[in-house]
């Protein structure tokens, strides 16, 4: 265990403290189970269990990383030049009292940090601009000048997360607020979920800031990264201790067998089972079941609500409604577009370019030929051949 000297604690208390904040580090998965929720605050792990990576409450290892950015690329976002915070205090001290139980990861001038008040009391810590007020089982985080802060959580499965919480300023008596980002990074890209920022003395949920939105449904493969950065805003980061929340939530589990091209979008309670194949850019509604070795290809859009069953196979550019039932074996040619509450039988062969009205009833073992056009409400029977 590291203790730092008092000069050191004393410098981060005038003004320079820490910061709460949850991040989706880089690094490999160790299990594709999920747990029902990943809390940054409950997940941090305490003197004498204290790690770096940290695993997380299902016992899935190096989950949570506590990190610092380089200075000599700030503040560009470059998940290769993120570095482990690499000292830990158990007893963060005010002026040379120890305080047992303010507990951080330390970087390598001190700053930045990330820690969290375990004493089960609200501390306030003095220091030249006033006090840091520091309430119980908070996180807190503190950039420096030139460096973010960051939590990074490594996703350990398959699936699509929602992500909630938001930072608070934790030292409202001096600085200039603090900005904040969220960023996915799949090994290879990097793209910036979502930002905000906050005034001296402010917070902001995460989905209130510019993107938020988009945190509703966070697709992500097995040791993906969401990192979580908290800026010093213009390079000022005196007085910068923030609480950050994060909480990150499974919602549809992708099966390791199970694939999907560039730029998924899935829905809220889908379920997507073994050996599912879909090509770049599908669009899946909610609730909607995926079964047994589906396979689609690029462009597809399926409505909410909708079952497509087990051996389906699907062309590109196909168009499918809310309600619809696909039942197993049939083939679906490139092109097609189904309305909403259509059942389609077992068997079925369905040639490209076919247009297939709402509500309308197709029996097993139906073929429809090149660029049909079905009515809504229609019921072609058994066997049918439809021209």
């Amino acid at each position: 265990m590291k203790r730092m000297d008092t000069t050191s604690k004393a410098f981060i208390v005038a003004g320079v403290l820490l910061f709460v904040f949850t991040l989706v580090s880089p690094g490999k998965a160790q299990s594709a189970t999920p747990c029902p929720e990943w809390n940054l605050a409950t997940n941090f792990r305490v003197f004498p269990d204290e790690e770096n990576p940290n695993r997380d409450s299902c016992g899935n290892l190096d989950v949570w990383h506590f990190l610092e950015s380089d200075p000599n690329t700030f503040p560009a976002h470059i998940p290769s030049t993120y570095t482990l915070l690499p000292g830990f205090d158990d007893d963060f001290s005010s002026f040379g009292t120890p305080i047992l139980g303010l507990e951080e990861w330390q970087g390598s001038a001190v700053l930045p940090l990330v820690g969290i008040n375990n004493t089960g009391l609200t501390q306030s810590i003095g220091g030249s601009g006033g006090f840091i007020v520091w309430p119980p089982g908070v996180m807190l985080v503190h950039p420096l000048n030139n460096e973010f802060a960051i939590v990074g959580w490594r996703s350990p499965f398959n699936g699509t997360v929602t992500v909630t919480g938001g930072v608070n300023d934790l030292h409202d008596t001096c600085g200039n607020g603090i900005l904040w980002f969220i960023d996915r990074f799949d090994g290879f890209t990097n793209t910036m979920l979502a930002s905000g920022s906050i005034p001296n003395g402010g917070s902001q949920d995460f989905q209130d800031g510019v993107g938020g939105a988009s945190l509703a449904s966070v697709i992500v493969n097995q040791g993906d990264f969401l990192y979580f950065l908290v800026d010093p805003n213009s390079m000022n980061h005196f007085c910068d201790s923030t609480g950050l929340t994060v909480i990150i939530r499974p919602d549809v589990v992708i099966p390791p067998s199970a694939s999907f091209g560039a730029n998924p979008v899935i829905g809220t309670g889908t379920q997507i089972k073994v050996g599912v194949s879909v090509g770049d850019n599908a669009q899946i509604g909610s609730n909607v079941i995926l079964n047994k070795n589906v396979t689609a290809g690029n462009n597809l859009v399926v409505g909410n609500g909708t079952t497509i069953n087990q051996g389906v196979i699907l062309g590109d550019n196909v168009t499918i409604g809310a309600g619809v039932v696909i039942n197993r074996g049939v083939v679906i040619g490139s092109g097609v577009t189904i309305g909403n509450g259509t059942s389609i039988g077992q068997n079925t062969m369905i040639r490209d370019n076919v247009t297939i009205g709402a509500g309308v009833s197709i029996g097993k073992n139906v073929t429809v030929l090149l660029g049909a056009v079905i009515p809504d409400g229609t019921t072609v029977p058994a066997g049918a051949i439809v021209p």
